[in-house]
């Protein structure tokens, strides 16, 4: 955990004035690519089919992003790993590649 990381995330969610787990982005493409992306993963942990982020992500679609961002920042290659399309969409938000370094 990291509470840094998780209160930017929150900050960087309400931007756009909505604490909805859906930051601002540029183009409609984006916004259908990121719903259609961390609905599948809020789901699963949601579900329980998916462990790999802590349960506190599935309180809301705010938290979700919180702690995927948490997770994006602190565990990247993990994260690669076990969820590549969230850890994709993450990368293509925050312009950074973390587990290629």
């Amino acid at each position: 955990r990291n509470l840094v990381i998780h209160e930017m995330a929150h900050k960087i969610d309400f931007l756009d004035g909505e604490a909805d787990g859906t930051p601002p982005l540029e183009t409609s493409a984006e916004r259908r690519q990121w719903a259609a992306v961390c609905s599948r993963a809020f789901a699963a942990v949601r579900d329980g089919s998916d462990d790999f982020l802590r349960d506190y992500a599935g309180t809301n679609e705010a938290e979700f992003f919180a702690v995927a961002s948490e997770v994006f920042f602190e565990q990247p290659k993990q994260m690669v790993r076990r969820q590549p399309a969230l850890y994709q969409i993450l990368v293509e938000f925050y312009r950074l590649d973390l587990a290629a370094r």
